[in-house]
């Protein structure tokens, strides 16, 4: 008996030493989850610091070959309309991809160029047209990197780990949108392409690093057990749009759908809790579960 008590004691330490504070101030999560939840971070650094740049520094490149405020106004604006619908597209379309890459990154490997050579150009345009060529081509590259890239939270990041990977990259996040507002503006006054180019310099970096040691992790293997093409996606979303398709049902307590798994054993435990009530009200009303006439009571 005290053998079995030692042994089930130094199991709980061993448990407690990885997941649990142990006093003296070290994480409360093995340092795989820490490596991750940092790497999974370095992205969002880019892309928050690529997007800043361009809306708030563009206006003053267009203003140089464009008067117009209204005209400006709607080049920015393209980044609303595009993240209306190409977030659902590029999501969806990763969801059911299947890759040797994976399911999210080769999303990441495509955008990611595309989003960079836009932002070296941007500091280049001399006309309208092209400018809102270049800046709905960055805008496009952008909402196809990012969706997919979100998506890997959910898809490598425990769910006892997810309030802490939801920081991390809130932080990550402030970063980049701090660091492009403060050093952007230095950097405009070298010249109209620095802003842009460092831009597209730190997210090459950035993402060309994330992919391969997101690989060497070994958290790129995830396979899609369903194939969906792009043109499907683009055909049902009208109707999610107009409100067509049906709503799916949200978990109450995390505002997510359900898996269905978990669905099923939620019904469950709602019929077993259903019965207990029924019983317990049917023996405080003097009646045996299931009876059907009031209780006979002998003399």
């Amino acid at each position: 008996m005290g053998t079995a008590v030692t042994s089930g004691d130094t199991a709980q330490t061993e448990s407690n030493r990885a997941e649990a504070t142990d006093g003296e101030g070290r994480s409360e999560y093995p340092v795989g989850d820490r490596r991750l939840i940092a790497l999974l971070g370095l992205p969002t650094f880019a892309l928050a610091l690529s997007i800043t740049t361009v809306t708030t520094y563009f206006p003053s490149v267009a203003r140089e070959f464009t008067s117009s405020t209204t005209l400006i106004g709607l080049l920015i604006a393209t980044e609303g309309i595009l993240a209306l619908w190409l977030p659902l597209v590029a999501g969806a379309s990763s969801d059911r991809l299947d890759s040797r890459l994976g399911k999210r990154l080769p999303f990441l490997v495509a955008g990611t160029p595309v989003a960079v050579v836009a932002l070296a150009f941007l500091g280049f345009v001399g006309s309208l047209w092209v400018a809102a060529l270049v800046i709905v081509l960055f805008f496009a590259a952008y909402y196809t990197v990012y969706e997919p890239y979100r998506a890997l939270y959910p898809d490598l990041v425990p769910e006892q780990e997810m309030s802490r990977a939801q920081s991390a990259q809130a932080l990550w996040r402030g970063g980049g949108t701090a660091l492009a507002l403060i050093g952007g503006g230095v950097l405009l006054t070298l010249g109209d392409p620095v802003p842009f180019a460092v831009a597209g310099l730190v997210l090459a970096l950035a993402v060309g690093g994330f992919v391969p040691a997101l690989r060497r992790e070994g958290k790129a293997e995830d396979r899609a057990t369903s194939s969906s093409s792009l043109k499907e996606e683009l055909r049902r979303l009208p109707r999610l749009v107009r409100g067509g398709a049906a709503a799916p049902r949200l978990d109450p307590d995390t505002g997510l759908r359900p898996a269905r798994g978990r669905d099923r054993r939620r019904r469950r435990r709602g019929h077993h809790g259903a019965g207990l009530r029924a019983a317990h009200a049917a023996h405080a009303g003097g009646r045996a579960p299931g009876a059907v006439g009031p209780l006979q009571h002998q003399s």
